[in-house]
């Protein structure tokens, strides 16, 4: 797991991630096998003590939403 923190961001916020993240000089993430392939991401806000996510099913067919105060604290499917 690869955890980031983007810090502040504009009001609203515009997020580009790319699908694989190297934490390293691209050929050296590659020999090394520190590349990271993007199936998931949280947001969290620590002034309001909430999180959301989305991520893949383990098949990568199909994409949930998490978002603990709404959808009866279920993920769906989106």
């Amino acid at each position: 797991m690869l955890m980031l923190d983007i810090g502040e961001t504009s009001k609203p916020p515009i997020w580009t991630f790319p699908g694989t993240l190297t934490p390293l000089m691209k050929a050296m993430a590659k020999r090394e096998g520190l590349i990271y392939d993007l199936v998931g991401f949280v947001l969290h806000s620590q002034q309001g003590q909430h999180f959301i996510a989305h991520y893949f099913a383990r098949s990568r067919s199909e994409v949930y939403h998490y978002d603990g105060m709404h959808d009866g604290e279920r993920a769906i499917k989106i």
